[in-house]
């Protein structure tokens, strides 16, 4: 069995890998695609002797893949913890096994929180580029300013290096500066503190694209800021009681969401399943002609794609990663015999 660290997962994953391999794990999410994601199980960790006020879960999510020449199977075991980060510790702790699906045996053990976080960033990207393959956008704006931050910064570059300039919007301007410095030199990078509305305003008037990727339970935004053409992808929420964007932006948005579970979380609590515009980005994926259908453009003018993460991601981005492991040598194997 073997074991990859952190930093090893990271070594083995580059983020252009990592977008095409994600492309092909939501397009296996369409009917007869060759996915299957069975029901997460989710437990709540709670301090108090109400489970109901529970703030923290950690979820169980097995996945598997039926390929023509190979089966991939495993499972993702996240937590979500909010006083992580005061102990120096990951909000969104994540480990990936991978089986060996003829055997059963486990093959693989890898640490996954930055897998979590390039494999969310990279749906984004294929959903970003697939409504916006005919364009050369060149304004990123990323509300939030942590790994998933991170991570679609990189993401979105591969697949529009055209970027000119990045706005980050954060609660505090370390982090966000830290990530401004680290742009590439051609980009100009800028920040605005999530307490200026008239900042965040002016910023998204030009916006090409945009990533929430926060834990609010508050929209950040009036979404009648954005322009016409706008690209908005949702990360940061994944409960009913959580919400990134209004529903303002969503009434003027063809949505697009990853898995149905998505549509329950509080960003599209009022979104009109019968009537309005959405689609699986797995179906979309396979037919892109549904972007171009007729719409009242006066209405319909923007695109939000809306994911919660599923594992398929996960267990597919993790083979991905055991193979380049073992390609280079790389990690610990265990006997467990």
């Amino acid at each position: 069995m073997l074991l990859l660290s952190e930093t090893q997962v990271h070594e083995c994953l580059s983020m252009k890998d990592c977008v095409e391999v994600n492309r092909r794990a939501l397009a296996s999410l369409r009917p007869g695609g060759g996915s299957k994601v069975p029901t997460r199980l989710r437990l709540p960790y709670y301090t108090s002797s109400k489970e109901e006020e529970a703030s923290d879960w950690s979820l169980f999510k097995p996945a598997a893949f039926y390929g023509n020449d190979d089966t991939i199977m495993g499972m993702k075991l996240v937590s979500v913890r909010a006083d992580n980060p005061s102990k120096g510790l990951p909000l969104v702790p994540a480990t990936v096994m991978l089986l060996d699906a003829p055997s059963g045996q486990v093959q693989a053990i890898l640490s996954g929180t930055y897998l979590t976080g390039a494999r969310t960033a990279a749906g984004s990207a294929v959903a970003t580029h697939l409504v916006t393959a005919d364009k050369e956008w060149k304004h990123l704006v990323v509300f939030g300013a942590g790994l998933q931050a991170e991570c679609h910064i990189e993401a979105l570059l591969c697949v529009q290096p055209s970027i000119s300039q990045i706005t980050i919007i954060n609660r505090s301007s370390k982090r966000a500066n830290d990530l401004v410095e680290d742009l590439p030199s051609q980009i100009k990078g800028h920040v605005v503190l999530l307490e200026d509305k008239e900042g965040i305003q002016q910023s998204l008037k030009d916006a090409d694209v945009v990533v929430v990727c926060t834990n609010t339970k508050t929209p950040l935004f009036d979404g009648s800021w954005l322009p016409p053409g706008c690209h908005v992808n949702g990360v940061g929420s994944y409960t009913p009681a959580m919400q990134e964007v209004d529903e303002t932006l969503v009434n003027r948005c063809r949505v697009l969401v990853d898995t149905p579970e998505s549509l329950d979380v509080g960003d599209l609590k009022h979104l009109d399943r019968d009537t309005h515009p959405w689609k699986l980005l797995g179906e979309a994926l396979e037919d892109p002609n549904w972007l171009t259908d007729d719409l009242d453009s006066s209405i319909i003018d923007c695109t939000f794609f809306k994911s919660t993460g599923t594992a398929i991601q996960d267990v597919m981005t993790a083979k991905l990663v055991v193979d380049r492991a073992r390609e280079l040598g790389i990690g610990n194997e265990i006997d467990m015999s």
